[in-house]
This record gives C-alpha cells, structure tokens and sequence, in this order.
C-alpha cells in the first residue's frame, strides 16, 4: 500500500459534512470572506464532526491516507458509536474495518466515498482523521558550559530488580534487533533475540518473501499490514549466514528508545537501560528514514495486539511520539477516548505512557479572552505560507460569537472562518484559514459575555502566534491527552557526552545548560477545558546515551554517536524521558506483576518530588514532579509485595 498526503482542508470538510449527514457549508462571511471590519454569518454544525488540531511535532500533519491496489484512495478514521451494538454491527460495503474496541472502531474509507458511506453507519456519533504524527528529532545540542554535576540515573535496574518477567512494548519507528543490547549470548557464543515480537507495519517481507507471520490486521482486499516476526525467526536471523531480514528502524527514534527503557549493556555496560532483563516488544509505525509515522492511526489494534500476545504477563506501552493535527488538547478524541478504555485504573499489570511533546516553544498556542464589541479579545499571527489553525471557545452559545479582522491589504478576503459545534464535548469552534502574512483575529461577543478562547496552529511552517496572545501552555501533544495516559516530560540532568577525545560538555535550547532544571522544550499542561494535570510527571530527558542503528539512519543529522558507533549520546527530548519512565514501571511491575494501573499511577505522583526548581507540585509544566534517582527509590520501596 502506498502512502500520500491528501490537502487537509479538503478532507476535514468531507469529514464533518459525512458525520453531520450534509454538504459542507464553511462560512465564508458576508463578502464570500471575513474582511477587515466585517461581521461573520455562522454556519454551525451541531451534528458530528472532528476536533481542532495543530501542528506535529516537526512537519505539517495531514490526515493519513491509503491508496490502495486498485487506484482507490482511502482516508484513514476513527469512529465512535453510540454503543457496543452499533460498533459491533458497523458493516457497510466499502468501510474496511482495521479494528474495534467495544464502541470504537479504527477504519478507512475511500475518499471520494466518505459522506455516502459514513451517513450509512448507524449510531455513529462522532469521526476524528486518523492523522499522521511524528518523531521529533532530537532537540539540537551544542558545546557550552554547564550548571551543575550531571545527575545519576537508573541504569541496570535498582533494589535488585531487572524488569526480569516483564513486557516493554515499544511503539515508534521501529528497532534495529541486531543490536547488541537487544540479545543475549549463551557461553559458545550463539545469539538469542531478547525481542518476543516485531511488528514491522511497514513491511511486505510477508506478503512478498514469505517472511514472518501475517499481521493481525489487513488492508482492503485482504492484504498483511505489515509483518510480524516472533522471537525464534528473530533468532534464526540473527545466526543465519545469510540474513533475510531487511531494516526494522531507518529512522533510529524507536531503537533509542527502546535502549533507555530496556538495553542491556552489551555492547557498552555503562549505557544499560532501565529494566535490562525485561522482554521487549517493539512495533514499527515508520518506514522511512524521515520523522514521520504514518501507521500511527493502529495505535488502538496495537494495543490490543500487545495485549493478546502478552498473554497476562505484566506490560507497559510506551509511546515516543504525538502531534496536535485534530487536537482540542482536552482528551476528547476519539483514539485517546479508546485508549482511556483500554487501559482503566482497575486493570492489573499494564500501563500506558505517552510523550508530552517538544513544542514548548514554538508558539502553536494563542490565548484570548473578550467581550463585547468594545472589549474583542485579539490572536495575532505570521505565518510564511498558507497556515489552518482551529479556535475553541468556553462558551457554547455560537450565535453570540462574532469577530473582526486585521489583515494586510488584500488579504482579507482571503481568510475563511467556518464555525463548528463539537459533539461529545459540546465546544463551539472555528476552522480558520489564511494565507501567508501577519493577522490579527478579534473574536467578540454579541451580548457582551465574557468568553475565553484557545487557538492552536495546524502544521504550517515559519507559523507562530505573537505578542500578548502567545502562550506556552495548555499544548501537551495527542495522544497524551488522554485521560489514562502517563504522559511525561522532560528535565535536564546531563551535560556530559563521550566523544572520541574523551568527553564535551554541551548546552541546550542555545545556552548552557543548568542540571535539574525543566528542558526548553517540554510542552506544558494543564490539559484544555478540565485543567486535568498533564504532564503526569517529569523524568530525565536530557541528555541520554542511548542504543543506535548499526547503520546509518534519519537521525544521524541530529545526534552525536559515541566512538564504537552503536550509541547515539546526544539522544535527549520528552521521547527519551517517556521510555526512561517506561523503564521504572516494569522494575515496579516486576515486584508486583498485580500493580493495577491505578495503583501505577499513584505510586508516581506520591513518589514525584518537588524542588527548588519544580515549585510547588502539581503544576502545569512538572506535573507531580520530578522522577529523579530518589523519586524511583522512593516509588519501589512503596510498591507492595505481591
């Protein structure tokens, strides 16, 4: 199956028109736009339709689409039924099934065809694109001074714990299972893979050689998405003379993240990861050496995947990546609505953690209040290029909302505002498009009530909010947003690196680097509308010497490797802290494989600490605190014994 980008305006509307059972309307003003000055007409959907988005983390996010054998292109979804029943009885000729979970189902449907077909589901409330998201490549680090002794971390377990019993399940670009860390050596010498399964959702080694075994998902017309490789053809491989097996990780992202969690040392004992002697899952999700993920939209079949194949041995999923495409930044999608399901407090031995992103920076969020027509609230813009934002407003009144806009001259009537109603949450808000240029929207309220607004970007280059609207809050990624997910961010506690002259000390962000203190570019929380604590807690992040391709790989342009090739040591961001986090959760699930998720869940934000850096905790960039070397001792000696 080939993959493209399909325009997202396009698709979007397609979408909200099928799921609200009529064409799409966007409201283009009184002069066929919202000119300078001019008062808007509203055009609301109250029927279903998708959420508000922003940009990936590194590139422009776009709903992910199929093309099929035959010519057809098909746009991935999320679906959610007013029931299980409905959910259940979902089969309407043309909607391919990937999946489903009690009333969510992960379908594609072929574009041309989404309004006809969507309207024939019956007891569909609501559809989200199953958008692309991306790895973001690690944040750049260079030479500079530093604030402070680097901070001992956990490696090679703690309190005598390994992670022995335990699944780590990697969900990201894949993993490079011929690194040593990954293997374990019998006394003659002879390889055994460490990896019980590789789903390489990108491959057809299954379809094309006979690789592997079938994945438990297909495409239209029957089609493996992907291969899937089990421990003893992993091993076969790795003691073969001749290998079959191609790349498993092009991008090196998963296979990083995965030796912070779970290497063991092999190749280099003072870089083992967290929990050495747990199982490992990895699931690949990219098959390029680029930062994008086009199978993320599985995400939902992945996890049941791993819980099938896990077969009631204790799990952690770890998640590396997220983005805002579709976003309302409140937990309210539909994938994060499936994922709160598949992972309830109650559940025994699993858990779910998901990066908070990278964007601390990069001005996705603007913030306004207003009121009347004399008190307009203002969100300023520049944008290099076309740019699409979403604006979610704390009021459900549409018809009270109105707005002004400055624009540069001619541009104005090219800015088009359609305004939606978002059914599960019951949020007004508008889709904006607008060519490049600097603006500035006035939204206002009729009656004079006074309103907050959120506005989030949606993927456009050299695009950021300005002046007194811009804010850093209120932007951890999707799908950390879920209510259920442990979603982590990052801090500072490392400086030091190896390199062939010994070792350099490097900064962050452009300027040294002070030990302990928040990395620049962790999103902060809290989560939009309920104010819900994200991220949960805040693990080391920067900077991190981690397990690399033995080849060459997409994020060599950004990372540094140590000498031996086989660790890059400059591996640092919220994806390097989710895996380490991931790590100190099988350490404690091997002590107590009945932990609920829960439990899980309060046991780090107990054992969370607070410092002179963190403030008091919670709060919205820390969330319960940091997850430093005493917060793990803490947190293991308090998990009860089975």
């Amino acid at each position: 199956m080939r993959r493209h980008r399909f325009p997202a305006s396009l698709v979007l509307l397609l979408l909200l028109a099928a799921c609200a059972g009529r064409k799409p309307e966007p409201d283009r003003g009184d002069a066929g736009a919202a000119a300078p000055g001019a008062l808007a007409k509203t055009s609301l959907h109250c029927a279903p339709g998708l959420g508000a988005g922003a940009r990936g983390a590194t590139a422009e996010a776009s709903p992910e689409t199929i093309e099929g054998e035959n010519g057809v292109t098909y746009v991935a979804l999320h679906l959610e039924f007013s029931d299980e029943a409905s959910c259940a009885a979902l089969a309407v000729d043309g909607i391919h099934v990937f999946s489903r979970f009690r009333k969510w189902a992960d379908v594609c449907v072929p574009v041309d065809d989404v309004m006809t077909l969507l309207g024939k589901a019956e007891g569909l409330v609501w559809c989200d694109p199953g958008g692309a998201t991306f790895v973001p490549p690690p944040p750049a680090g260079e030479p500079a001074p530093s604030r402070g002794e680097a901070e001992e971390t956990v490696r090679g377990g703690s309190h005598g714990l390994t992670g022995k019993g335990v699944i780590v399940a990697v969900v990201d670009s894949g993993l490079d299972f011929r690194h040593p860390d990954f293997i374990t050596y019998d006394d003659a010498g002879q390889p055994t893979s460490r990896v019980l399964y590789l789903w390489d959702t990108t491959s057809d080694a299954f379809e094309a050689q006979g690789l592997g075994r079938k994945a438990p998902v297909t495409y239209p017309g029957g089609a493996s998405v992907g291969t899937v490789y089990a421990r003893d053809q992993l091993t076969a491989d790795l003691r073969a003379a001749e290998p079959r097996i191609g790349v498993t990780d092009a991008n090196g992202h998963g296979t990083a993240c995965a030796g912070i969690a779970a290497g063991n040392g092999n190749a280099e004992k003072r870089y083992c990861g967290v929990a050495p002697d747990a199982d490992i899952i990895a699931v690949r999700i990219g098959g390029t050496p680029e930062t994008s993920l086009e199978n993320a939209f599985l995400i939902g079949a992945i996890c049941g995947w791993v819980d099938a194949v896990a077969v009631g041995r204790p799990y952690v999923v770890s998640c590396s990546f997220g983005g805002h495409y579709a976003s309302g930044h409140d937990g309210s999608m539909v994938i994060e609505r499936q994922l709160d399901a598949r992972f309830p407090s109650g559940a025994k031995g699993r858990a779910l953690c998901i990066a908070a992103g990278n964007e601390a920076r990069n001005g996705l969020h603007g913030e306004t209040t207003f009121s009347s027509q004399e008190s307009k609230g203002a969100l300023s813009w520049e944008s290099e290029s076309a740019v699409e934002m979403r604006v979610y407003f704390g009021s459900t009144a549409a018809e009270d909302l109105l707005w002004d806009l400055e624009a540069p001259e001619g541009k104005g009537k090219d800015v088009l505002i359609d305004m939606r109603r978002h059914a599960l949450t019951g949020q007004v808000f508008w889709i904006v498009t607008a060519p490049a240029g600097a603006f500035t929207l006035r939204p206002y309220s009729v009656s004079g009530t006074e309103v907050s607004a959120d506005a989030y970007i949606l993927g456009a280059p050299g695009t950021r909010f300005t002046g007194a609207c811009a804010a850093p809050s209120r932007q951890v990624g999707s799908p950390g947003t879920a209510s259920q997910a442990i979603t982590v961010g990052s801090y500072d506690f490392n400086s030091e690196i190896a390199t062939g002259d010994g070792t350099a000390t490097i900064g962050a962000g452009g300027a040294e680097m002070t030990i302990g203190a928040i990395s620049y570019y962790s999103n902060p929380g809290p989560r939009r509308m309920d104010a819900a604590t994200k991220p949960e807690v805040t693990a080391p992040g920067q900077y991190h010497a981690a397990c690399f391709p033995l080849g060459q790989c997409g994020l060599d342009q950004f990372v540094h490797r140590d000498p031996s090739g086989k660790y890059a040591v400059t591996f640092n961001g919220t994806s390097a802290a989710t895996p380490y986090c991931a790590g100190v959760i099988a350490l404690a699930l091997q002590k107590n494989p009945d932990l609920t998720f829960g439990q899980i869940r309060e046991l780090l934000a107990k054992s969370a600490r607070s410092d002179a850096f963190t403030g008091e905790t919670p709060n919205a960039t820390w969330g319960f605190g940091k997850l430093d070397l005493a917060a793990v001792e803490a947190l293991l000696e308090s998990v009860p014994a089975k």
